[in-house]
């Protein structure tokens, strides 16, 4: 979606807006506050605005008999949004396990397969799986896998494994995913464009700190300056995505000092906005550099108590249970 990149991208969602109060069609407002809330105005205003908008959306969706737009904006307000801005897994997983027969009765397949990739992705990371980094269980099965989904859920079912091995550590398995996919943003539009270009970046800095080998450190400061330009245009969602990926940066460069305070800004930005996941996960990304690069190892275990303690807020207990 190249248009919601301008440099006036709010302007086109307005206007979308202004013209739909003249047409007054609940049908075709529950489409334009989907379009304008979840692919361009979440480049230019926060999250828990565009989240608003699609409950409205679904409302109108439902009211007007419009089920297919109705069940995007369900599917966003209530499981990929949440996810993204890191809200409990909990009340993700019970909110996906509400929506997906509602999705399935009204026949809405894309969405009710999207939905339940995250769900299972929410439940690997509630420790809810017999394999944790295997996207199978209560919501997905390896027969779902293989009759129903094409290519734009498969996809969609590499980015949740990228998430797994992202957040429980498997650095090599999640540079993989990310470099054998590459630049997927035909397949991940509007808000899922910065979380995922973001994850994915985070991924290839893992094993870069790791290796300093060049396969992983280019693709890394690629997608890290990709994403300083969306901050600098005034993505209001992106701060601490940002800040964090400066501080990898600068650990690679040896500028220790300045990885520190970024490092920290990261921290503090993400904690203040209430991304659980991040707050885990940056903290536990900075425990690392202090034990294995800094040797502050008095910093580093509160930083993965800290760590820990986020971690725990969310949900994810079994990754609680492997840093204990």
């Amino acid at each position: 979606m190249g248009y919601c990149r301008t440099a006036r991208p709010g302007d086109l969602a307005e206007s979308a807006l202004m013209l739909q109060e003249v047409a007054r069609s609940r049908f075709i407002e529950c489409q334009t506050l989907f379009m304008t809330s979840s692919h361009i105005q979440c480049w230019t205003k926060p999250m828990s605005s565009i989240v608003a908008s699609c409950k409205r959306g679904y409302k109108l969706g439902i009211r007007s008999g419009n089920s297919d737009c109705a069940m995007w904006c369900l599917n966003a307000a209530e499981t990929s949004m949440p996810y993204q801005v890191g809200k409990k897994l909990s009340t993700i997983a019970e909110s996906s396990s509400k929506n997906v027969p509602q999705m399935e009765g009204l026949r809405q397949q894309s969405q009710m397969w999207v939905t339940r990739i995250s769900w299972q992705l929410v439940l690997n990371l509630m420790g809810d799986a017999g394999d944790h980094l295997v996207l199978e269980g209560k919501a997905l099965t390896t027969e779902d896998y293989e009759k129903h989904f094409d290519d734009s859920l498969k996809v969609m079912k590499q980015w949740a494994e990228l998430e797994l091995f992202l957040f429980y550590g498997e650095y090599k398995l999640a540079a993989k995913v990310a470099l054998d996919r590459g630049d997927a943003d035909h397949f991940f539009s509007g808000h899922m464009t910065f979380f995922e270009n973001f994850h994915r970046c985070l991924a290839l800095y893992g094993m870069a700190r790791q290796t300093k080998h060049r396969k992983y450190c280019r693709p890394a400061n690629m997608l890290r300056k990709r994403i300083h330009q969306w901050a600098e245009a005034g993505n209001p969602n992106i701060k601490h995505y940002d800040c964090l990926l400066q501080a990898e940066q600068a650990a690679l460069d040896g500028k220790y000092d300045v990885s520190e305070k970024e490092h920290k800004e990261a921290i503090k930005l993400a904690a203040r906005t209430g991304h659980l996941h991040h707050a885990g996960l940056f903290n536990e990304r900075y425990a690392d550099l202090l034990k294995n690069h800094v040797g502050n190892e008095e910093e580093a275990a509160y930083r993965l108590k800290e760590a820990i303690r986020w971690y725990e807020e969310w949900g994810a207990e079994l990754k609680v249970k492997m840093l204990k």
